[in-house]
């Protein structure tokens, strides 16, 4: 039967999947599914039923206990990646160059990509010559096919075949250097995809042929798990012999944040990850020295816990210090805590002093930030560290800053509010 392949999946947990071939048009066999879904991707055959019967048969093959027209458990890559298998079977996907039995004529790819361009962007005309252009081998338009399925430009938007195309481009690329403009729109797409295992997939090709941010993003899914199990050793192999030199303002910035990833994986000890505070201590440093300053309140409360480091007060401060210069209220906790540990009384109700005259002046600072910093100010007086130094205007500033701790800490909100409120 000639028609569509569909695959859906349901709007509402737990988020099922269905597939079928069907002569109807896509928009159309959804709406007619029992359940309310999304249509994640399509594709027209002149036999849909041999690709529904192979997709079956892979996803049956994998343990999946996938049924036609029925809702059924998968993930939404298992099924997609057992589609593209099928529909590869059937050689039913662009041939890559390598295997085209078509001589390339690289004259012809260029016209054909000239002409393409000249059309404006949503112009179907141009898709399809842009299409012609990527199966004679033309590097751009490769990559444009991508961009065109995943943004609808001149063509359905599909997932799917965005997915496929970038992989096929990419692959395409490995035999060159690689083009720094092809490599960031490449990233961007991946970047940009919903699935997060079809995003990994193409930040670690990417990362395989030299793209430095698409390394740093599948380092990431190593620490944070999107699309890929935690792994902070295969995170660790992927920047490990990374050129610090070669790195713009932004890339450090992005690699300071994976070494903070990896400094709270060891220090919770997420998924089969042991704690390791020493560890989690030796990241947060790498991150500071990067000048990733969120790293800064970790490096400090190392110092100030003696967490994975010898205990040092000054360390300590002297980091907490640097938080309060990047303009950061929580600096205000650390430094003040190694105040009081050191028996600084008084240093400690100073800096308490400055927090409430400079930093709540600046309404653009982070009410979150503002709220958990002024608890923390309450935490320090019922504990007798310090007296209070607060004005009747902090308190309503805290009333104001305080909806944040209610939303996100109901006890800490009443216990600081009452507080606030009877001083």
């Amino acid at each position: 039967m000639s028609g569509y392949f569909c695959i859906a999946m349901l709007e509402d947990p737990p988020y099922n999947m269905f597939i079928a071939a069907t002569e109807n048009e896509p928009e159309k066999w959804r709406d007619e599914l029992p359940l309310p879904s999304h249509l994640l991707c399509y594709e027209y055959f002149d036999d849909a039923d041999e690709v529904e019967r192979q997709c079956l048969q892979t996803l049956n093959a994998q343990g999946v206990p996938a049924k036609v027209s029925k809702a059924f458990s998968a993930a939404p890559y298992e099924v997609i990646t057992a589609f593209l298998e099928a529909r590869d079977n059937l050689n039913l996907a662009l041939d890559s160059c390598e295997d085209s039995e078509v001589e390339i004529n690289e004259d012809e790819a260029d016209q054909l990509y000239e002409l393409a361009q000249e059309l404006d962007i949503h112009n179907p005309e141009r898709f399809n010559l842009m299409s012609r252009a990527a199966g004679c081998g033309h590097m751009y338009a490769l990559v444009e096919v991508a961009e065109c399925f995943d943004y609808g430009w001149g063509c359905e938007k599909n997932f799917m075949q965005a997915f496929e195309a970038a992989k096929q481009a990419i692959d395409f690329l490995r035999d060159y250097d690689l083009n720094p403009d092809l490599g960031e729109r490449l990233y961007d797409l991946a970047d940009d995809l919903n699935d997060a295992q079809a995003r990994f997939i193409l930040l670690k090709k990417l990362a395989d042929i030299g793209c430095i941010d698409a390394l740093f993003g599948a380092a990431r899914c190593y620490c944070d798990g999107r699309g890929i199990s935690i792994d902070p050793k295969m995170a660790l192999k992927l920047i490990g012999h990374t050129d610090l030199t070669a790195l713009s303002a932004s890339q450090r910035n992005a690699l300071g944040k994976i070494y903070f990833d990896l400094a709270n994986v060891y220090k919770e000890g997420i998924e089969k990850t042991i704690p390791d505070l020493k560890k989690s201590f030796k990241y947060y440093k790498q991150s500071a020295d990067l000048g990733y300053w969120p790293a800064y309140q970790g490096v400090a409360w190392c110092y100030l816990d003696g967490d994975g480091v010898k205990k040092d007060l000054n360390e300590a401060l002297d980091w907490a210090l640097r938080l309060i210069d990047m303009g950061c209220g929580y600096g205000h906790v650390i430094a003040t805590e190694c105040y009081n540990e050191a028996g600084m009384k008084e240093e400690a109700e100073n800096l308490w002093r400055q927090f409430f005259e400079k930093l709540l002046a600046n309404t653009e600072k982070d009410d979150t930030e503002k709220a958990y910093t002024m608890s923390s100010y309450v935490e320090q007086v019922l504990s007798k560290k310090i007296t209070p130094v607060h004005t009747k205007k902090e308190t309503q500033h805290f009333s104001k800053y305080a909806e944040v701790l209610k939303k996100d800490d109901p006890n800490l909100y009443e216990e600081t509010i009452r507080w606030f409120e009877s001083h």
